[in-house]
């Protein structure tokens, strides 16, 4: 019993059409069956690509595009960790100057449908193995209204909103990282300003811990300074004192106690102030 490819593998790929062809048909493989003893049913498969001709290049209008080092733009990875508020600043602005493309799906849509618009995202986070570690759904609230097109000043609004969520973010993961090293490394000098060298493969546990506290409340804050009618240009605060709070929570009470801990938290937490510093923003 075996499989066969419904076209010769030396013919050219057919023309990618809409919606089939540019969803589903992009890539082509050939499957071998291996019958059971009785014939009667299928005991093993194997899977190969069925043509050397390379994949054609198309723009899946479905995707978000991330710009890449070299210029050139890929699709951005399924993340089951990320929250879909996360990536609304690519859906509503329509240009790459921020280093995104928003999907083409969401292109010319009526202006008379878009305030009753919810984005609706699929995805699963596989490891280097092509295993699947989670799929995951998610459905926006109805922002499409704030395409930039049609109320820039709130896409652009939305946009600082979610570069403090993620500016600060990132300064939690590396502050949290500081404070355990200071914590922990008896050889590391645990004053203010003494340089401390970081092991990635040695992050500690309070990163992760501050990190998973961190993402719900600053989605909390997120749609409270995004509320029609609310916007200010001071959004770095409620994702600051976020992040205080998160990192607070990681360490614990019980750690407090101890003096080294006591230093490292006050280093942590002033790597976190430092960002309501105009001079420490760019």
């Amino acid at each position: 019993m075996g499989g066969r490819s419904q076209r010769p593998p030396l013919e050219p790929l057919p023309p990618l059409t809409w919606p089939g062809r540019i969803l589903t048909g992009r890539f082509r493989h050939a499957a071998l069956l291996v019958p059971s003893e009785d014939g009667r049913t299928v005991s093993d498969a194997y899977l190969t690509w069925s043509t050397h001709e390379p994949p054609q290049t198309v723009r899946d209008p479905y995707q978000i595009l991330d710009r890449r080092k070299d210029g050139n733009f890929q699709p951005r990875e399924a993340d089951g960790a990320r929250a879909l508020w996360r990536d609304l600043d690519s859906l509503l602005l329509k240009d790459s100057r921020q280093g995104s493309q928003r999907p083409l799906a969401l292109e010319h849509l009526p202006r008379w449908l878009l305030p009753r618009l919810r984005v609706r995202a699929w995805g699963f986070d596989q490891d280097g193995q092509q295993k699947d570690s989670v799929w995951f759904r998610a459905t926006s609230p109805q922002v499409l209204q704030w395409q930039e097109e049609n109320d820039a000043q709130m896409a652009h609004h939305i946009k600082r909103c979610h570069t403090a969520a993620e500016t600060i973010g990132d300064r939690l993961d590396f502050a949290a990282r500081i404070a355990w090293k200071v914590a922990t490394d008896t050889s590391v000098d645990p004053s203010p300003k003494a340089k401390v060298k970081l092991e990635a493969r040695k992050p500690g546990p309070w990163a992760s811990a501050a990190l998973a506290r961190y993402w719900p409340a600053a989605e909390t804050a997120f749609w409270q300074l995004t509320e029609p009618g609310h916007a200010t240009t001071q959004v770095d605060r409620p994702f600051v004192d976020v992040a205080l709070a998160a990192l607070d929570e990681a360490i614990g009470q019980a750690n407090r106690a101890d003096i080294r801990v006591a230093r490292a938290r006050h280093r942590a937490r002033g790597l976190l102030l430092a960002l309501l510093q105009p001079s420490t923003r760019h």
